[in-house]
């Protein structure tokens, strides 16, 4: 089990979704109900690509129901239904999330995404401001703080 779930993880950090896949469904065979391997596949779905939400949706949903407590999978719940167009429903646990794991900078990335898509970009800003300052990188997953920085900067005080 343990060689599979780091082949998995190996080929999610290279993009290979078809041997990650591969990979995933080896480590399923052999441990079924295992919350950390469900989470860690779907969410590296979502990274690679929003649209895998489709697949990622059941499988997060079934972490959640392993492991109800997790604040990593309410995250990663709470993001795929975002991406699924339920914004409250997946605002709601990535809240939860936040109120387990405050400082954690994934978590706060997804609320600040979340309070962009509702328009309220001041908000946002604020809150990329504090991952980016407490966090000292630039980058999460393979979104550059700066650009989205930016961007909100341009929202908020938009150039006529």
């Amino acid at each position: 089990f343990q060689y599979n779930f780091a082949m998995m993880r190996l080929f999610a950090r290279t993009e290979d979704v078809d041997k990650m896949r591969d990979y995933f469904q080896k480590a399923l065979s052999e441990e079924k109900k295992n919350p950390d391997l469900l989470n860690y596949y779907a969410f590296s779905l979502l990274i690679i690509d929003p649209d895998f939400w489709k697949e990622a949706l059941p499988l997060l949903e079934e972490a959640h129901t392993l492991d109800p407590g997790s604040p990593a999978i309410m995250d990663s719940l709470g993001w795929a239904w975002v991406l699924s167009g339920e914004i409250e429903k997946g605002e709601s646990l990535i809240d939860r999330a936040l109120d387990a794991l405050p400082g954690d900078k994934e978590i706060l990335f997804h609320k600040a995404m979340i309070l962009k898509q509702k328009g309220r970009y001041q908000e946002a800003l604020d809150i990329l401001k504090e991952v980016k300052s407490n966090n000292g990188g630039d980058q999460i997953y393979y979104e550059d703080l700066d650009n989205e920085m930016d961007l909100l900067r341009s929202l908020i005080n938009p150039e006529h």
